[in-house]
């Protein structure tokens, strides 16, 4: 295509964007949340992005600048680069990829625009308004950050053009560097915005899911205390994997409940679910009789003599389960997932449990978007993977790699892609950058690089999110991870600039609630009763 005829067609692009400039600011509006009007100022400014383009296009060959001698010519000549990956982040998400998409276009490369995962709509009907273009040229990529990952290392990508954080930035230009491709980077985290306490934010929207779980009952909860919930309690015992002889998950039954013993890495868990609880849902524990109910329940079945210095650790969870009364049984209450739609567009999801959280999920966004609407857009819930997920072999594959040509132990390497699959090379990256290939204790597998990565890529912002939620070492550690725990606080304080003073409050803070929430409490004393001797005759 000449330059001549490339100038058309992105002529024609501009007047078929500014003719559907409010069916696109209406998607933009519905998924991302800004002002319909700003919104279709953007996609009038998208329009004028590829006019402005349009007539650089026209003079695509080359030029004749100046020699430096009489004799000699020099010559310019255009190539385009070739394929361009083009990733973009949520805030602006035509006009940033516009900015992308229309200059490598003009220039006669082909583009593969992958947009944010929070914003995809829009970016995908521009691109099927865009049908003038030859076929291939320009082609939506859509998914979470693995598949940027994907893009970003494909031997068919001769370029990266990418808008997003300094951390995902430095990847990328690692990457390229690695790679010898070009690399066009605009980061982000520069900017503060504060909003101030006293701020009066009122927020507007045609349908609202609340999925708050045991807290949706609450006389105080944001929604209202609409939905009937009833709050099941779960304690659960973390014990040495040798001390209990079994290769295979075990049930038990006792009476009006199951007590489970569920295989974990290096460890059992021992625990039911159906025990019935009226207390603060807030940060909920395992008590004394919890503990012996359970370790009784195990003894009385298999011959292992469990004790209380057997549990390394407890922890208690709740299930907010549907009923239909303010009371009842947590046995006899039903474990499906209920989904209601109020008057005013408030959609309820209450029951349920984490196993079956997708369907949960298609559910209630179902109701919320009306049954046309969800005909129209079906949820693609059942063929989207996790992020890093890859089929067994692959992942195997990937542990012997950081074996062999990270130096990584092999049981640390199995572990760190069985926690993160094909994000665990990243994270061995970035302990190469920053010396954090160490592990957290002498005895763990776990690498001071997950730390960092947790803050850069999951949004850790405690002690909490890395050693009970991410790692699970404070349930695990009869010392509640105290022994790792300025460690963790030092690296990730780094990460989210936290002063000497703030760490040490943290570990003060991290050890206190942990304590709390997973020691083994002390055995019960009871009281027995018995007959009194009999007086002599």
């Amino acid at each position: 295509m000449s330059g001549l005829e490339r100038a058309e067609v992105f002529h024609e692009l501009s007047r078929v964007l500014r003719d559907h400039a409010d069916e696109l600011a209406e998607v933009m509006t519905r998924e991302g949340g800004k002002p319909f009007v700003e919104n279709r100022d953007e996609v009038t400014w998208v329009a004028a992005c590829f006019d402005y383009y349009g007539e650089i296009a026209r003079d695509s060959v080359g030029y004749l600048p100046a020699p430096i001698e009489p004799q000699q010519l020099a010559l310019v000549v255009k190539e385009p680069v070739g394929v361009v990956a083009c990733i973009v982040p949520w805030n602006f998400p035509l006009l940033l990829a516009a900015w992308k998409v229309a200059p490598a276009l003009a220039a006669g490369n082909s583009v593969l625009l992958k947009p944010s995962e929070e914003t995809p709509l829009a970016t995908r009907r521009m691109i099927e308004l865009m049908d003038n273009l030859p076929d291939g040229v320009l082609q939506g990529v859509y998914g979470a950050g693995s598949v940027g990952d994907a893009l970003v290392r494909h031997p068919g990508v001769d370029m990266v053009a990418f808008t997003g954080s300094q951390a995902t930035g430095r990847k990328v230009a690692h990457v390229a560097a690695d790679r010898l491709i070009r690399a066009n980077l605009e980061l982000g985290g520069k900017d503060p915005f504060i909003i101030c306490d006293d701020v009066d934010i009122e927020i507007e929207a045609d349908r609202v899911v609340d999925a708050t779980g045991v807290w949706t009952a609450r006389p105080d909860a944001p929604l209202g205390g609409g939905a009937r919930v009833l709050p099941s309690k779960g304690a659960h015992l973390v014990v040495r994997r040798d001390r209990i002889p079994s290769r295979t998950g075990l049930t038990i039954r006792v009476p009006g409940k199951i007590v489970f013993l569920v295989p974990w890495p290096g460890h059992w868990l021992i625990g039911t679910t159906d025990a019935a609880y009226d207390g603060p849902v807030d940060r909920p524990a395992a008590t004394a009789d919890d503990v012996d109910e359970l370790l009784d329940a195990v003894n009385r079945t298999l011959d292992v003599d469990l004790a209380r210095s057997d549990v390394l650790g407890t922890y208690a969870g709740l299930r907010p389960l549907a009923v239909s009364g303010s009371s009842g049984s947590t046995v006899k209450a039903s474990r499906e997932h209920r989904v209601t739609t109020e008057p005013n567009g408030l959609v309820r999801v209450t029951g349920g449990k984490y196993t079956t959280y997708r369907v949960m999920a298609q559910d209630a966004i179902d109701a919320a978007l009306g049954r046309d609407e969800a005909r129209r857009r079906p949820s693609a819930t059942a063929e989207l993977a996790l992020v890093g997920a890859l089929p067994r072999p692959e992942l195997d594959a990937l542990a012997s790699r950081l074996v062999v040509t990270d130096g990584l132990d092999g049981a640390v390497a199995a572990r760190l892609v069985a926690r993160h699959g094909s994000e665990a090379r990243e994270v061995v990256a970035l302990g190469k950058e920053r010396g954090l290939l160490k592990r957290l204790a002498p005895d763990v597998e776990h690498l001071e690089a997950e730390v960092a990565w947790a803050a850069r890529n999951e949004l850790a912002l405690s002690l909490e999110d890395i050693l009970a939620r991410r790692t699970r070492l404070a349930q695990e550690r009869p010392d509640r991870a105290a022994s790792m725990a300025p460690r963790a606080a030092e690296i990730l304080g780094g990460e989210l600039g936290w002063s000497g003073e703030r760490r040490s409050a943290e570990v003060t803070a991290f050890l206190a609630a942990a304590r709390r929430e997973f020691d083994v409490p002390a055995a019960t004393e009871r009281v027995v009763a018995t007959a009194p001797a009999a007086e002599p005759a």
